[in-house]
């Protein structure tokens, strides 16, 4: 196998952001050129040689060496000038990579909360949607790196509730306990927002709809995030928080605020005198009649409550002149 690096080009590391898909591709190409077991493998310290050894093991030294050698110009070749000055003095690739992994990737539980707040608050506006999902899953990423997981379920809901406003209808109908990974959410969500001339809030749902009574479609005007109305998910200051709630918690958050807002109802006793009107429609006249007689005959008269006299020779009546 060529031993050449040249032929793996990516974009040199600039940064904390960056790194981790940065230390990605350079193991790939480590371990393509048989040099990752110099950095994370066993060969990564160096080998004792004794005072008068043999050949074998001072060769073993030489190899040695030489791969941390080769190792830590392929990490230099793709490291930029600004984080250049922390392994600019390295005598091995397993210094550069472990001086580079203290410095952007240090442990730490301020490092987990801090990744954690970054991807509970990451909202897509006015980004590409594909371009959002793919920071998520870095942030996702570097947790991982950290001994931190976030569920398949967790992080599809994470993504949801990340999406623009103008989803909210299409996120609506979808029934969030069929999820069992976040590569369904994801593949769904980008195949509606490629959909030539659809819009995000259409009608179409990317899973099916449950038909119980605590589906989030059901909690109108609801924040998908909490299940509390009066506020957006991006608004959401539990979601700002890192706090998050299983379906059953949002429909008990939306029942408790309805029983709340009927409460203050009842306390308000002013308004509109006219509470209950009944709707008034134009139209024939009926006339209920209570008689001994089977039907009406032309010679009988009723009078109403206006005192107004009606009966089938009403005609001739008004057409006489009394005298």
């Amino acid at each position: 196998m060529s031993e050449s690096s040249n032929a793996y080009r990516i974009e040199p590391l600039e940064g904390a952001q960056g790194y981790p898909t940065w230390a990605t591709k350079i193991m790939d190409i480590l371990t393509e050129l048989d040099y990752d077991e110099y950095i994370t493998g066993s060969h990564c310290e160096k080998p004792i040689v004794p005072n008068q050894t043999g050949t074998a093991a001072i060769a073993a030294l030489t190899e040695w060496e030489r791969k941390q050698c080769k190792s830590l110009t392929v990490i230099r070749l793709r490291v930029a000038q600004g984080p250049m000055a922390y392994i600019q003095r390295a005598t091995t690739g397993v210094e550069a990579w472990n001086k580079l992994q203290s410095v952007y990737q240090p442990k730490g539980a301020i490092n987990i909360i801090r990744l954690r707040r970054q991807i509970f608050c990451m909202a897509c506006e006015g980004e590409n949607i594909e371009e959002h999902i793919r920071k998520l899953t870095d942030v996702k990423g570097a947790l991982e790196e950290y001994g931190t997981t976030i569920s398949e379920v967790e992080f599809a809901i994470t993504i949801l509730t990340s999406l623009p406003d103008s989803w909210d209808t299409w996120v609506g109908g979808i029934d969030l306990a069929s999820i069992q990974t976040s590569d369904d959410i994801i593949a769904c969500i980008l195949q509606q927002a490629n959909r030539p001339g659809a819009k995000p809030d259409s009608d179409d749902t990317a899973l099916p709809a449950h038909s119980g009574s605590s589906s989030s479609n059901h909690r109108e005007g609801a924040c998908f995030h909490c299940g509390r109305p009066g506020h957006r998910v991006a608004d959401c200051c539990d979601k700002q928080n890192g706090k998050t709630y299983g379906e059953h918690q949002k429909q008990q958050n939306y029942d408790c605020y309805q029983r709340n807002k009927k409460s203050r109802g009842r306390g308000n006793r002013g308004g509109s005198s006219k509470a209950h009107v009944a709707e008034e429609k134009h139209e024939e006249d009926i006339i209920f009649v209570a008689t001994e007689r089977h039907g009406l005959t032309k010679d009988l008269w009723l009078l109403d409550s206006a005192e107004v006299p009606t009966s089938p020779m009403i005609r001739l009546f008004l057409s006489r002149t009394l005298r």
